[in-house]
């Protein structure tokens, strides 16, 4: 599975106290709470981010193209922004 599709964990250490961390982490991330102010901040990076790839050069464009083209699961960043957009506008009406 790609890693892009998934969130891996991946716990390793002594055997005595693993389960000890990995019941740590797992209850961590069930009580974890957004902040949607923060949430929306990080957002618009990405989204800036996303929108500043046609600024890349062109060798970083072909490097992209070549992934996109033999991964199996891959969005190109015009999609991702179009989600997005796609998101905000959906939540504005809820």
């Amino acid at each position: 599975m790609n890693s892009s599709e998934c969130l891996s964990l991946k716990f390793s250490g002594y055997d005595d106290k693993l389960a000890v961390l990995v019941k740590s982490v797992l209850d961590a991330v069930h009580k974890l709470k957004i902040d949607p102010e923060r949430f929306e901040v990080l957002k618009e990076q990405v989204m800036r981010g996303y929108k500043n790839w046609n600024l890349n050069s062109p060798y970083e464009h072909a490097m992209y193209y070549v992934s996109y083209r033999l991964q199996d699961v891959l969005w190109h960043a015009d999609e991702k922004i179009q989600v997005l957009i796609d998101e905000v506008v959906a939540s504005a009406y809820e």
